[in-house]
C-alpha cells in the first residue's frame, strides 16, 4: 500500500500486488502487476480507528470522573455545613471558603469529563440556533483582537435544533477561542455559518451516528495558522494541545466532541498548514414551530416531610442526612437498600 500523486495533484492510496506468471515448466514467463484504488477503504478504516478510540478514552473518562464526583460532593458538601457554623469572623470561614472555590473549580473540570464521556444528562429541548450564535459571537467580540475581523452567515429564517443551549454555546465559545487564537499574530477573519442541508443515505456512510434527513450545518472557519495532518487526527484527543503551557488544558475539543456526539451529531475538521482551519458540525434539524425558550428556575426547597435517603457511601449518606435536617424533613440515612 503506497501513496500516489495523481497529474491533478491529488494523494490516493493504491494496494500493489505482483504476481508471478509461472510456465508449464515451472519457469518464470512474466510478472502481472496491478494496483487497486483504496483511498476510500482506508478513510472508513482511519474513521473507524477514531471513533473506537474516543469511545474507549470516553469510557475511560467517565469512570473517573463519576469517582471524583463523589468525592468532591463530600469535600464541598461538608464544606458548606463546616460554613453555617463558623461566623464571618472567624479566621476559619476565610480557608472554607477557599475550599469551596476550589471544589467549584473542581467541579467544572468533572463536568468537562462528564460531557466528553457523554455521561452527562443533557436538559434537550428544541432552540432555535440563530440567536445562540449571535449570543456567542457578542461574548467573544470583546475578547477577541480587533486585528481579527468576525463574518457571520446566516440566514434570516430561523433554523433549530434539539439541544442543550448552554452547550451548544460552550461549543460555539470554544470553537471561536481556538479560532482566534490560530490568528492571534497577524489577524484574521473568523467565519460562522449556518445553513440546512439533507442529508442521503449515501452521505452519511462517512459521519459516524447520523442518520438520512435534514440537518444544521455550524461551520467556524479561520484564516490562521493551520495544522498538520498528524495533529488534526488528534485534537479531540483529551489533554492533547499544542498551545504553550498555562495557556490550554487540552480538553476543550475534546469536551466538544463528546457535547456533538451526545445531540446526535458530528464533527470534523479541515485544515492544511498556512491555510486555516475549518470546524463543521450537523445536527439533526427540527420543525421550528417547535422551537422554545428555556427558562430554568433555582430556588431552595424546605419542608418537614419524612425522606429516606440511601447511597453506598456511608460519608454521603452522612452529609446529605444533616443538610437535608437542616432543611426541616426528617431524615432516615441507609447504606444498605433492603
Amino acid at each position: 500500500e503506497n501513496p500516489v500523486r495523481t497529474s491533478h495533484g491529488d494523494e490516493r492510496i493504491v494496494a500493489f500486488n505482483n504476481t508471478l506468471l509461472i510456465g508449464s515448466n515451472n519457469r518464470i514467463e512474466g510478472v502481472l502487476f496491478s494496483g487497486e484504488d483504496i483511498s476510500d477503504r482506508k478513510g472508513l478504516e482511519s474513521q473507524l480507528q477514531q471513533s473506537q478510540k474516543m469511545e474507549a478514552i470516553g469510557t475511560l473518562a467517565g469512570g473517573i470522573a463519576h469517582d471524583f464526583n463523589n468525592i468532591l460532593g463530600i469535600i464541598l458538601g461538608n464544606a458548606e455545613l463546616a460554613m453555617d457554623d463558623v461566623p464571618d469572623w472567624n479566621p476559619a470561614r476565610a480557608n472554607l471558603e477557599e475550599i469551596k472555590t476550589g471544589s467549584l473549580r473542581a467541579k467544572d473540570v468533572v463536568r468537562q469529563l462528564l460531557s466528553f464521556s457523554r455521561k452527562t444528562e443533557l436538559y434537550r429541548k428544541p432552540i432555535e440556533m440563530n440567536p445562540i450564535v449571535q449570543e456567542s459571537i457578542k461574548l467573544l467580540r470583546a475578547s477577541i483582537p480587533a486585528t481579527i475581523e468576525i463574518r457571520l452567515n446566516i440566514p434570516k429564517d430561523m433554523v433549530a435544533i434539539k439541544a442543550d443551549p448552554t452547550q451548544i454555546h460552550q461549543v460555539l465559545i470554544n470553537l471561536c477561542t481556538n479560532a482566534a487564537h490560530a490568528m492571534e499574530k497577524n489577524g484574521g477573519i473568523l467565519e460562522i455559518s449556518l445553513e440546512q442541508l439533507e442529508l442521503a443515505e449515501k452521505e452519511i456512510l462517512d459521519n459516524d451516528g447520523l442518520k438520512p434527513g435534514a440537518h444544521i450545518k455550524l461551520t467556524v472557519k479561520d484564516t490562521g495558522h493551520g495544522m498538520e495532518k498528524d495533529v488534526a487526527e488528534r485534537i479531540f484527543d483529551p489533554y492533547f494541545t499544542t498551545k504553550d503551557v498555562g495557556k490550554g488544558t487540552g480538553m476543550g475539543l475534546a469536551v466538544v466532541h463528546g457535547i456533538v456526539q451526545g445531540h446526535k451529531g458530528s464533527i470534523s475538521v479541515e485544515s492544511m498548514p498556512g491555510r486555516g482551519t475549518t470546524f463543521i458540525l450537523l445536527f439533526p434539524m427540527v420543525e421550528i414551530g417547535k422551537a422554545e425558550k428555556l427558562e430554568r428556575t433555582e430556588k431552595t426547597i424546605t419542608g418537614n416531610e419524612r425522606i429516606l435517603f440511601v447511597d453506598d457511601e456511608a460519608t454521603m449518606v452522612d452529609l446529605n442526612r444533616q443538610r437535608l435536617v437542616r432543611l426541616g424533613y426528617n431524615v432516615i440515612g441507609k447504606t444498605d437498600p433492603s
